[in-house]
């Protein structure tokens, strides 16, 4: 049977002179929690509904006990607002003066590594003034921002952009740890050059040289273009701790054992070794590399039959050819006699990319959508479209999987924008409530927690006024039938997002 897929582009430019980048962030999921991986069981985070930094101002109690963490991606976003809820804010505090253009996934932040947002004191959710944006939620894996130099993309205040005749860059920044909104410029260079006029803004401490009075935004990603140059995918790959989004590895591969005290009978192989070495996963870009098929680890025990036809026929059908000798291309694996050991070169995969780069003053918006290990981009894909394509001269990579997607206002032919901020609101809030449906109705799949927290996901205690605001407002509305396509060249496949950026113009340019 013929099966028809695709996957869409899309790429928004940014005049800064005339169009600004907002950062949205789901209030009180700022510290997390995150993900957290080990490259045998799946992704997993700590259900929102056990977080008491969520449940204390969410539903007025401490968190909900006997929980364990989920591998269930709609549990893991309970709570998390829906694009229209990002949206609707934004309009809400901004839309008198503001129309947004358009809009990108920002969905690593606060969720995985090298991933930051420092929010600064004009940020128009009040209660995330001042608040840098990670993960940081106490109890679970910390960014160790003491000992990391981030790359971001800093949008200055007024006095600053006035001065500097621009409004955006990037930078190296060190963030100072412990929650005292330090931000400094790492170059001494640099430094030293912004250093004399700061000098003369009220609030700048010179001792300190701390800028972060001064920024409306700084945000961090995984660089792949840095100062005109592309960031050599052995050095960029260090900061995927999703090995999976890099490599292309053979999925659900039966093995027996336990790990960690669970048993476990099929893993991803590879995923393991890869993760968890550096130099493994260097070496894996440009040739095979040898995997054992019995992992100790601590607390448990697996191996790999490579000799089992079941091994086998998932190996084949994850496209993966048995050979005998050393493999020489992508997709094949060598057994080594006695079964301990397999050489096996991993293709690259294909996967869904959100990018966001920049070019002279110009701010390139790009999502490439796709799906996992089939029709697509690689990491090194995109990163040739960036500097190739839209010349780049900076890049980072803000998202990967179900939260890449981009959002526009489409222009008429008179160069205007088609839709008012309540007009693009509907058609969002229209694509809301029917991924909200598709979304519920899978939601009850493979459960971890969601039976204890009532059943599908507009039951959960987090979930119930944020999903029931959307179904009022929709019928409310009169939404039905009302179409959106048109306003996403790259669809979102979930309706709940924790970060996203967002577009907009000024209604009345001075």
């Amino acid at each position: 049977m013929v099966k028809h897929q695709v996957f869409n582009t899309g790429s928004l430019t940014l005049d800064t002179e005339k169009e600004q980048l907002f950062v949205s962030v789901t209030p009180d999921y700022q510290k997390g929690p995150g993900i957290q991986r080990d490259g045998i069981t799946a992704p997993r985070m700590r259900d929102p509904h056990a977080v008491g930094d969520i449940t204390i101002p969410r539903l007025g109690q401490i968190a909900i006990p006997g929980l364990d963490s989920t591998t269930n991606a709609y549990e893991q976003r309970a709570g998390t607002w829906t694009l229209y809820h990002h949206l609707k804010e934004f309009c809400d505090q901004r839309g008198q003066d503001w129309l947004i253009i358009g809009a990108q996934g920002c969905g690593d932040l606060t969720m995985n590594p090298w991933h930051l947002a420092y929010l600064g004191p004009n940020y128009y959710i009040k209660s995330l003034q001042n608040q840098l944006c990670g993960m940081f939620l106490p109890g679970d894996p910390q960014e160790p921002i003491d000992r990391r130099i981030y790359r971001c993309l800093v949008k200055w205040c007024d006095a600053m952009a006035t001065h500097l005749g621009h409004r955006y860059e990037f930078l190296d920044l060190r963030f100072m740890a412990g929650g005292a909104n330090i931000i400094q410029m790492n170059d001494p260079r640099v430094a030293r050059k912004y250093d004399a006029f700061l000098r003369t803004l009220p609030g700048y401490d010179a001792n300190l040289q701390n800028i972060a009075p001064f920024l409306e935004f700084a945000l961090a990603g995984k660089t792949i273009i840095q100062q005109g140059d592309v960031v050599p995918l052995f050095t960029a790959i260090d900061r995927f701790q999703d090995v999976r989004h890099v490599f292309c590895l053979p999925y659900g591969i039966p093995c027996a054992g336990s790990f960690m005290g669970r048993a476990i009978g099929k893993i991803n192989l590879g995923e393991y070794q890869l993760y968890g070495d550096l130099n493994a996963r260097r070496a894996a870009l440009n040739g095979p590399i040898i995997v054992e098929t019995q992992l100790i680890s601590p607390g448990g025990f697996l191996k790999i039959s490579l000799g089992s036809p079941a091994v086998a026929n998932e190996l084949m059908r994850n496209n993966f050819r048995p050979v005998g000798v050393s493999p020489r291309r992508a997709g094949e694996y060598f057994p080594y006699p006695g079964g301990d050991t397999v050489e096996i070169y991993f293709p690259k995969n294909i996967y869904p990319f959100g990018i966001l780069g920049m070019s002279g003053q110009r701010i390139i918006c790009f999502a490439s959508s796709g799906l996992g290990a089939r029709i697509g981009n690689t990491l090194e894909g995109i990163t040739l479209i960036m500097s190739d394509g839209f010349s780049a001269e900076e890049a980072m990579v803000l998202d990967e999987g179900f939260d890449v997607f981009q959002m526009i206002n489409p222009m008429k032919d008179d160069h205007a924008f088609t839709y008012t901020n309540n007009d693009l609101l509907d058609r969002v809030l229209a694509f809301t409530y029917d991924q909200m449906l598709l979304d519920t109705a899978a939601s009850v799949n493979n459960p971890v927690n969601g039976p204890a927290l009532g059943g599908d996901m507009r039951q959960w205690p987090l979930n119930q006024n944020l999903l029931d605001q959307v179904a009022n407002n929709y019928r409310v509305g009169g939404l039905a039938g009302l179409g959106y396509t048109d306003i996403f060249p790259v669809g979102l496949s979930r309706s709940q997002i924790r970060s996203i950026l967002i577009v907009a113009v000024r209604k009345n340019p001075q």
